[in-house]
């Protein structure tokens, strides 16, 4: 739900959502089904500003993460840590920690998950300064993207694209 709400631009409702799936979480303490919500809710958060949030989300990934040792918790974990950097300035540190949730998702068959990683990943690769990287982690997105049929991830890939004065034909 907070995706949608989001899509819709409804950022207090999406907020919302993603609090009570952090407390939902944390009733629950489930190791495997809350790790794609919160990490989403992590990066929603960061992106908005909602620094504590993310942070209480990041911290929720890193209890799943240390209990179980699950890839897809790991990863999510990387990328809530590279959202939080990000808020916070640390470009070069989210870039790090986006590049490794990737890499860490490479063997994971979840595509919408990797090219939402993919797509930050570009973002905290432009904080950093590396142009190249950016665009090839961006394309990839939107690649990916649009293969799953994903039009709201694939249009704001190819909008961090065309921000750049790129084209994505091109790439």
């Amino acid at each position: 739900l907070a995706m949608v709400e989001a899509a819709e631009g409804d950022h207090h409702a999406a907020v919302t959502e993603c609090r009570a799936l952090l407390s939902r979480w944390e009733r629950s303490e489930d190791v495997h089904y809350g790790v794609w919500g919160l990490r989403w809710s992590a990066s929603y958060l960061a992106r908005t500003g909602e620094a504590a949030r993310a942070e209480a989300c990041a911290e929720a990934l890193a209890r799943i993460a240390t209990d179980t040792g699950h890839t897809d918790a790991l990863a999510a974990l990387a990328h809530a840590i590279g959202e939080t950097a990000l808020l916070a300035g640390d470009a070069d540190t989210a870039a790090d920690q986006l590049r490794r949730a990737l890499d860490l998702h490479a063997g994971l068959d979840m595509p919408y998950e990797r090219a939402h990683i993919a797509l930050r990943a570009g973002v905290a690769l432009a904080a950093a300064g590396e142009r190249e990287l950016e665009l090839e982690r961006l394309a990839d997105a939107h690649r990916l993207a649009r293969g799953l049929g994903a039009r709201p991830l694939a249009r704001e890939a190819a909008d961090e694209v065309a921000a750049l004065g790129e084209s994505l034909e091109r790439r």
